[in-house]
């Protein structure tokens, strides 16, 4: 139910702006839950459906082509490591969901925040625009965690309406 929420709201951000390309980066959600491990190893398996730049290509018909590089378990600050690679091809847009696995880790609201600035200071830099996703909180998270993931979803919107990034929740 969360991926198809998800891609709409995907959707709905770029349906008045599409171009042909789209970028997602982040953690499991943006991932697809596991399928890049058996993509790398160049076996089958996993499901491709399960990826939300797929879906999203999908469900616009096709004339949308994606890069994503989305893994499982990812906190903000590991996910700095694959921005070099966006660059090879910038898309026009990069949708970015990280944030579940720093409440997880206990992880503090300052390196988040670090993180997504550099990733927005890097995202310009290459003519990228980005696209902030709340994060969802996960089923075993506590009420403490689940509280946190509220607070920060909050310091999302407030930081987003200040620097011009769009937040999808």
């Amino acid at each position: 139910m969360q991926l198809r929420i998800l891609i709409v709201l995907l959707l709905s951000a770029l349906s008045a702006t599409a171009s042909p390309s789209v970028g997602g980066m982040g953690d499991s959600i943006m991932e697809g839950y596991s399928h890049w491990q058996t993509a790398i190893a160049g076996t089958q398996g996993g499901d491709i459906s399960y990826n939300p730049m797929y879906r999203l290509s999908v469900n616009s018909g096709g004339s949308l082509t994606y890069t994503n590089v989305g893994y499982p378990g990812w906190r903000c600050d590991q996910s700095l490591a694959e921005l070099p690679w966006l660059s090879n091809s910038p898309p026009a847009q990069v949708i970015y969901h990280c944030g579940a696995n720093d409440v997880a880790q206990g992880t503090a609201w300052s390196t988040v925040l670090a993180s997504i600035n550099s990733v927005k200071a890097y995202l310009s830099s290459i003519g990228s625009q980005m696209i902030l996703d709340e994060i969802f909180p996960s089923y075993n998270f506590d009420d403490t965690q689940s509280a946190t993931c509220r607070l920060w979803n909050a310091a999302f919107h407030a930081w987003g309406t200040t620097n011009n990034v769009q937040v999808l929740y």
